[in-house]
């Protein structure tokens, strides 16, 4: 799953020497940059891979189903569950 659209250059450096993948998840809201994407990785991905596709998450969707993080912008969990709540 890509995350960050800058890191895909690193994440495809990681899967290059696999094969067998079935699905590549891509996280952003733009169509563009999903086809942009999605092209460079099939042109490194498929060789090996010949049965993988890309699939488009959208990150405004995605936020919707965040749980225990604080909405704020940071990575731990919101100030009710510090104290304990649940």
């Amino acid at each position: 799953m890509l995350l960050d659209e800058g890191s895909l250059k690193a994440l495809l450096g990681a899967m290059s020497d696999r094969s067998g993948l079935r699905c590549l998840f891509i996280v952003t809201d733009s169509e563009d940059a999903f086809k942009e994407l999605s092209a460079e990785a099939m042109a490194v991905l498929r060789p090996a891979s010949p049965d993988i596709e890309t699939v488009q998450l959208y990150r405004d969707y995605l936020e919707n189903f965040l749980i225990n993080t604080d909405r704020s912008g940071g990575d731990g969990p919101t100030s009710a569950n510090k104290a304990g709540a649940r």
